[in-house]
């Protein structure tokens, strides 16, 4: 790859270029499908890609392939330069300078550990994994069709600049899922369940996976909407974190300088309640959004985006970061293991002083509309009453804005890093719109 990147900076400066970048990636994924007891689907094969930027002056563009013959860059490079003489000068698209790069790259891929070496599942192995999944379901009472699946993938990928930089890295994946449908007269309901991985030893147990999501399914039938009215919610630790995506949406920089956010005036003024804090660290061995730099080689860190409630920072790339007059925080490619705190309660004592309100284990629809905050969406779930868990309910919108469901917002301690990257949450004062009474 190396060389194959001199020769690409070669035809860059031959075409007028003053600076380029090459991102290779090669990957090895295999995957099985199950539905009902038998095989549904298998699938592998590699994949190699690339992307080569190129600069000429203040002018840039990006083309991408997979043939990595010398005719074919050179026709690639030649399209490249072409294109960014066209484009309009753009000042702010810049790679980090050297002082940004990160220090010893090997040395934390290695403490990183992304890379399962123990073995290199077969296609059998992960027939067998996906039936052993299943088989919690395709015979159990009350569920009409199951299916499960499991994938292994294996990336490679390398970084080089004309500038020096040089950052070459391999990880694994496992992931496994579990799909069920319960039917009971008339009535059906779905559940589902998965879990993904650097290495294998991580996995939550085959049979653990499938059945949770069969008890998910048999536990919603005859979900049937309450009527309408404000009263709490609680997430569970299977869509809590659809908040982080949310927070992370509204402080990603070019969001917060073209005002298309409604966190866009709230640097180091309270936004949550006190003592929650948020923090993106990319740097916590074996999980699936750990990386050493992004791609435009600026080092990842750990960073508080919240602390005790207030707002710290804005995640940024060389772009927004010279934009809002900034450092950039290296989130070209997004963030990392985003994740917020541990609280002091359990989730029971959470739960517990709830007269009524909902408890979600489910979303439908997009969410909120980050520019001004507003929040509606459709959920499954149960009935909270006198503190417990009740029946199914379904057919209901909740309400809101971030902004005030941020203020009031009350976290369990029952975080799981990598695979709930936030813990259970209440929220006081959502609006529920469900049946007229």
């Amino acid at each position: 790859m190396k060389k194959i990147a001199h020769d690409i900076f070669s035809l860059v400066k031959q075409e007028g270029g003053t600076a380029a970048r090459f991102i290779f990636h090669d990957t090895d994924m295999r995957e099985v499908s199950v539905r009902d007891g038998g095989i549904e689907k298998k699938d592998s094969g590699r994949r190699v890609s690339f992307t080569i930027t190129v600069w000429i002056g203040e002018r840039v563009a990006s083309v991408s392939g997979n043939d990595i013959s010398l005719s074919s860059l050179h026709v690639l490079v030649k399209q490249a330069c072409d294109i960014a003489r066209m484009s309009e000068p753009d000042p702010y698209a810049i790679l980090a300078p050297r002082s940004m790069w990160p220090l010893n790259c090997d040395s934390v891929l290695k403490q990183l550990n992304l890379c399962d070496t123990s073995f290199v599942p077969t296609m059998n192995d992960l027939m067998k994994w996906a039936l052993e999944i299943d088989s919690e379901n395709n015979t159990r009472s009350g569920i009409s069709t199951s299916c499960a699946g499991v994938c292994y993938g294996k990336g490679t990928s390398f970084t080089i600049t004309t500038e020096g930089f040089e950052l070459s890295s391999a990880a694994t994946s496992f992931s496994a899922f579990a799909d069920c449908v319960a039917k009971q007269d008339t009535d059906m309901s779905s559940g589902s369940f998965g879990d993904s991985v650097r290495h294998f030893s991580d996995l939550l147990p085959f049979k653990e996976i499938g059945k949770t999501a069969g008890d998910l399914s048999l536990q919603l039938i005859g979900a049937k909407p309450i009527p309408t009215g404000s009263m709490p919610i609680v997430l569970s630790r299977m869509v809590s974190d659809s908040l982080l995506g949310h927070f992370a949406n509204a402080i990603t920089g070019e969001n917060v300088f073209k005002k298309r956010s409604f966190l866009k005036e709230s640097l180091n003024k309270r936004i949550f309640s006190p003592g929650v804090a948020i923090i993106d660290d990319p740097l916590i061995p074996r999980l699936l959004s750990s990386f050493v730099a992004d791609r435009e080689c600026t080092a990842r860190q750990k960073i508080t985006f919240v602390k005790d409630g207030v707002l710290t920072g804005f995640a940024t790339n060389m772009k927004s970061a010279a934009k809002l007059a900034c450092p950039s925080t290296g989130h070209a490619d997004g963030f990392g293991n985003l994740y917020m705190e541990n609280g002091e309660v359990t989730p029971e004592k959470l739960i517990s002083g709830i007269e009524r309100g909902v408890y979600v284990i489910s979303f439908i629809g997009h969410g909120p509309n980050i520019v001004t905050g507003d929040y509606s969406r459709g959920v499954r779930g149960f009935l909270i009453e006198n503190g417990k868990i009740t029946r199914p309910v379904q057919g209901i919108t909740v309400a809101g804005n971030l902004s005030d469901m941020f203020l009031n917002l009350s976290v369990a301690n029952d975080l799981d890093i990598g695979r709930y990257n936030a813990p259970t949450l209440r929220i006081d004062g959502m609006t529920i719109a469900g049946e007229q009474s």
